[in-house]
């Protein structure tokens, strides 16, 4: 991706705001433009440049480490037994659904009481200057916070753990493959392993175009 690239795209997204038709004076704020690429997703490509930064602390202990931890905890402490997976049941379903709403509401629940309720950073680096709305019939419960809360217990969480009985299904009924073992296959383990944050990066830029795409 070429700077010029980035700045078209990210002027586009600063001096409209989307949701209250604001323009960028508005804006509580405004980076700098262009805002610099990171070196993996740049042509002609810098493959050096590249690999320190996805081996260097900005890039590990952002979100990589923490969620591969939380996936390892989670895994060893938390998950059914795959042999409970073979049929659906209510028990190892309501286990699911109860530790992932639970993870929702330790983390994101944190870091709302972090930003919004304790206001711990205040507004440094905060795009929107806007309160969250209230008393607004356009919300459930007239709340924008519960309004959140609702769509992404309700909704969100159910979704996630539907896809996850269905995989947890799958892998037990051997209809998809479990899980390459790393130490019959050592490459393809840390191949994949670190191709995770670049297909979830893939996954929420395409998702998101779709999702803000006029038509």
């Amino acid at each position: 991706m070429t700077s010029d690239s980035l700045e078209g795209s990210m002027a586009s997204a600063i001096n409209t705001d989307g949701i209250a038709g604001q323009n960028k004076s508005s804006w509580n704020y405004q980076p700098l433009l262009p805002i610099e690429g990171v070196p993996v997703f740049v042509w002609p490509p810098r493959p050096v440049a590249a690999i320190k930064y996805l081996l260097s602390r900005a890039y590990l202990f952002s979100v990589v480490m923490p969620f591969g931890l939380f996936a390892l905890i989670t895994w060893a402490y938390l998950q059914p037994a795959i042999t409970r997976c073979a049929t659906f049941e209510f028990s190892w379903i309501a286990q699911m659904y109860l530790r992932n709403l639970m993870l929702f509401v330790l983390i994101v629940g944190g870091l709302h009481l972090y930003f919004f309720t304790f206001k711990r950073q205040g507004k440094q680096l905060k795009f929107s200057g806007q309160a969250l709305g209230r008393d607004d019939r356009k919300f459930f419960a007239r709340d924008q916070v519960w309004d959140n809360v609702f769509w992404s217990c309700v909704s969100g969480v159910t979704l996630w753990t539907a896809y996850e009985v269905f995989f947890m299904w799958s892998y037990a009924n051997e209809l998809l493959p479990f899980y390459l073992d790393w130490r019959e296959h050592p490459v393809w383990f840390v191949l994949i392993l670190f191709a995770i944050p670049f297909w979830d990066s893939i996954h929420f830029y395409f998702i998101h175009r779709l999702l803000h795409w006029k038509p």
